[in-house]
């Protein structure tokens, strides 16, 4: 009777221990599955069938990279670019903002305040910032601030200089 018990458990011990190197083994794949996949954050609507989405990683150890991927009328005009990071934590909210018969989209985050210019898009060119150098985009900025002149735009590199 007392080996019975003791083959039982045993062979219990036997088993879990199996299924641990069975489900260690396989879970990076699935692991790294889902840590390829994006978590939406937003997909604002910039009028004409133009959207601006964010996402954010699945998986990270020190802080979440933020991305943005324009599409215009289903089409990839700017592919999935880095802006920003967080906690993880952090929830976000924007608001589009337009220059030039709304060819010049800016998205402001208004999580902070004054709201933070994070992402430009040009829909004539099909160009967006920062996916491209800060310089270029100083005139877009400042359309931008007079046609909306009840917005105080605040940009990264304008937050870096004043603190």
């Amino acid at each position: 009777m007392r080996k019975r018990r003791n083959l039982t458990i045993v062979l219990g011990i036997v088993t879990v221990v199996g299924a641990c190197f069975l489900i260690c083994g396989n879970i990076r794949p699935i692991v790294d599955y889902l840590c390829r996949q994006d978590t939406s954050i937003a997909e604002l609507d910039a009028g004409n069938n133009r959207i601006i989405a964010i996402s954010g990683a699945s998986c990270w150890e020190i802080g979440r990279t933020l991305y943005y991927q324009v599409t215009d009328h289903g089409t990839v005009i700017a592919s999935k670019h880095l802006f920003d990071g967080d906690n993880g934590s952090t929830r976000h909210t924007y608001t589009l903002i337009y220059a030039d018969n709304q060819s010049v989209v800016g998205v402001l985050e208004t999580t902070v305040l004054p709201s933070e210019l994070v992402i430009i898009v040009d829909f004539r060119t099909g160009q967006s910032w920062p996916r491209t150098p800060y310089g270029a985009w100083r005139n877009r900025i400042e359309r931008l601030q007079q046609e909306n002149p009840q917005v105080e735009i605040l940009t990264f590199f304008e937050q870096e200089v004043n603190s």
